[in-house]
């Protein structure tokens, strides 16, 4: 898998320990080999919030934004005295997700691959138009998913789409993964299940998905903010949120 050696290459680095984490991840995002970024072109975007606290004045919370193998990734990291705190944390957290958790998982033997009957679902618009068959979607998840699934609709202005997205917790750190807009709910259900099953890269869901490198690198200058309530209060002390 090409995140493996890109998460090996990192560790392997002997200067890493006297870099800072914001630059570290920087380089990351780089190596991705699944979708070069361009040159002269920001890889790093930064969001920050800021609240009163009751004696430390006031804490920032930072959000970093990257084009990671042709899409779009939001981590957040925990309230801060400064912004410059909150930066470097949202960045060690990143890194300790991409790098740490997730370089110790792909070290692990592989699960093995799925029948015709499991990977049915991926071309099945009816995929996840009910709680039984959102439950069938969640079986055919990998061991990193450690929890059990969310889903939520979002509607367009209009009423006529509909977006479905998943929240679930990878390697213990929660995640929200956003499909397409469809005209069905079942469709916008079965369209996020097919890509988290690829992004996950499943087997026998590997070649799911195609990235449209055009389109994916067209949105690498501004990077859209994640909805304003993507984070709930519960998560805002834990490790982050993708």
């Amino acid at each position: 898998m090409e995140q493996t050696d890109r998460v090996l290459g990192v560790q392997a680095d002997g200067g890493g320990a006297d870099r800072s984490p914001i630059a570290l991840l920087q380089e990351y995002v780089q190596s991705s080999k699944g979708l070069p970024l361009p040159t002269r072109r920001r890889i790093l975007q930064w969001n920050f919030e800021a609240r009163d606290a009751d004696f430390a004045g006031r804490e920032f919370r930072a959000t970093v934004a990257f084009l990671l193998d042709g899409l779009p990734h939001h981590i957040v990291g925990s309230w801060q005295r400064s912004k410059k705190l909150a930066q470097r944390d949202a960045a060690e957290r990143t890194l300790g997700l991409l790098i740490g958790r997730w370089g110790s998982h792909l070290l692990q033997p592989n699960e093995g691959t799925r029948d015709e009957a499991d990977r049915s679902c991926a071309s099945d618009t009816s995929c996840g138009s009910s709680s039984n068959a959102a439950d069938g979607f969640g079986r055919q998840l990998p061991s990193c998913v450690t929890s059990p699934i969310g889903w939520m609709l979002h509607w367009d202005k209009e009423g006529d789409l509909c977006r479905a997205i998943v929240q679930v917790e990878l390697l213990g750190v929660p995640h929200q993964f956003a499909g397409k807009y469809c005209e069905k709910e079942q469709e916008a259900r079965a369209d996020v299940a097919r890509g988290l099953l690829w992004y996950l890269q499943v087997a026998g869901f590997e070649e799911l998905v195609e990235i449209n490198a055009e389109a994916a690198t067209s949105c690498l200058q501004d990077i859209p903010l994640p909805p304003a309530n993507w984070v709930s209060a519960s998560e805002t002390t834990r490790a982050s949120a993708h």
